[in-house]
């Protein structure tokens, strides 16, 4: 699934770029478990975001994509990935 223009571009040197306005819409948990999925899978942030969304979309297909991006599903969608995924995913632990 592609990203919306306004989901930001790499800056140079920069592989893993997410746009401000998307990380403001995210809790530290979900930035942390994003992370550590990106991390542990060997793939940007922004594609796992992408296949999140995707679920969402197919489960919710009265959504369009730009309001997920756009709106506050982006947080429930993800929050909703994590726990019906959570089996297949690394856990996150915030350090003491």
């Amino acid at each position: 699934m592609s990203l919306p223009e306004y989901f930001g571009q790499p800056a140079d040197g920069e592989p893993d770029y997410m746009a401000p306005s998307i990380r403001a819409k995210l809790t530290d948990f979900q930035l942390a478990w994003l992370l550590t999925q990106s991390l542990e899978l060997k793939t940007s942030r922004a594609q796992i975001l992408g296949g999140v969304v995707s679920e969402w979309l197919n489960q919710h297909p009265h959504t369009k994509r730009d309001e997920v991006w756009a709106g506050d599903f982006i947080r429930e969608a993800l929050d909703k990935f994590i726990v019906s995924h959570a089996a297949e995913f690394m856990p996150v632990a915030f350090p003491e």
